[in-house]
């Protein structure tokens, strides 16, 4: 029947090119694609919300979903080992789009998006706020030849261990029209951190951020650095 009375009902229903509108209200569930390259649409990022219950990752995208869309929504509350807010692995790129991804927490990496073994999400129109990861990447985790496309996000007031707003290991990113701002670091990088890596930023402002060792608002090992109009300032590291 319709509507129906959960999120994941609608993406057990859907099939290949489907799209699952959801009304404003609060969900909570964690939701899984499951292979399907559906569009899951939220009605307003600011009043559709996805409560993970702290019960696990609050999205998962881990079953070579290549053209999935996640668009408008608040991701939120999500607590798991890695990828509190929305968990990408294993070949994956879905587009993640106009979302609040919001006080997640996760043990080990990636407090608000994880990105593992060539998963490749394109990420834009997003804000990833107050989400905290105990070792790397408060706001957004990428290893393992993981090539995120970042435009016109704000990463804002994230806590790790290393890379508080952004940690990057053996891949290329791209990062465009992007503010990083406020995020700590109790070792390196409160910015972001990037090791063995291929890093462009273009129009990103990495700015007031803190770590408690060296490279408060960039530190990189081993990895190659494009800039083009963007502007670093105003990192703090207490060392």
């Amino acid at each position: 029947e319709f509507p129906f009375a959960t999120i994941q009902h609608g993406i057990d229903a859907a099939s290949t090119g489907d799209t699952v509108l959801v009304s404003a209200g609060t969900y909570v569930e964690n939701i899984n694609f499951n292979g399907k390259n559906i569009a899951v649409i939220g009605e307003d990022r600011e009043t559709t919300i996805i409560d993970g219950n702290q019960s696990g990752s609050v999205v998962t995208f881990w079953n070579n979903e290549n053209n999935a869309i996640l668009d408008g929504f608040t991701i939120t509350n999500g607590n798991y080992d890695d990828g509190g807010g929305i968990y990408c692995r294993d070949n994956v790129s879905p587009t993640l789009r106009n979302l609040n991804i919001t006080n997640n927490v996760v043990s080990q990496d990636g407090g608000g998006i994880f990105c593992w073994d060539n998963a490749d999400p394109i990420i834009e129109s997003v804000i990833i706020d107050g989400n905290n990861a105990g070792s790397d990447g408060g706001g957004i985790f990428c290893s393992v030849n993981s090539n995120p496309v970042i435009n016109e996000v704000t990463v804002e007031n994230n806590i790790a261990y290393n890379g508080g707003g952004i940690f990057i290991n053996a891949g290329s990113v791209s990062i465009a029209n992007t503010i990083i701002i406020g995020n700590q670091a109790e070792n390196y990088a409160g910015g972001i951190k990037a090791t063995n890596s291929t890093i462009t930023l273009d129009n990103v402002e990495i700015i007031n951020n803190e770590s408690q060792d060296v490279g408060a608002g960039l530190n990189l090992g081993g990895s190659d650095l494009t800039v083009n109009n963007s502007i670093i300032s105003h990192n703090i590291s207490n060392s």
